[in-house]
């Protein structure tokens, strides 16, 4: 596996990544954003383990670039949302699909019998994963399987 991912990393430099300038704070907001769609700042801070301060200054900077904006929350006027702009979403979606779309082109060079060894390869490890996150914590395995 370690050979597989040195080798696509030669020919397959990560371009959604080299154009970011996000500092790793501003990336993890932006994925908690967008798998949480909308959340007030204060719960943002304790996903990212800062201060509402520091969290208030990180949303500072990404709105500041067009990639969060802040709303009212409708349930309580006194609390701000949070929300990743479309083109905060875009540029998640492209980091979060940038190594399956560069992979791509390679199982299309592939024959019909690789591709078949690497589906019974990759089901396998699945199965062992799903296993192992079983024993430790059942309804975390139960929710993997359904996917």
């Amino acid at each position: 596996m370690c050979r597989v991912a040195s080798a696509h990393a030669t020919v397959s430099p990560p371009e959604a990544w080299m154009d970011a300038d996000l500092s790793m704070p501003q990336v993890k907001a932006m994925l908690v954003l967008y798998h949480r769609t909308s959340i007030r700042i204060g719960n943002i801070a304790e996903e990212l383990g800062m201060s509402k301060n520091a969290a208030t200054a990180l949303l500072d900077r990404m709105e500041t670039r067009g990639l969060a904006e802040r709303s009212h929350d409708p349930s309580d006027r006194r609390a701000v949302l949070v929300t990743l702009t479309p083109r905060g979403a875009e540029f998640v979606k492209n980091i979060l699909t940038a190594g399956s779309q560069s992979v791509t082109r390679f199982f299309e060079q592939m024959t019909a019998d690789d591709l078949g060894a690497l589906h019974r390869g990759m089901t396998a490890l699945a199965a062992l994963i799903e296993r192992e996150a079983s024993a430790r914590d059942p309804q975390t395995a139960a929710v993997g399987s359904q996917a």
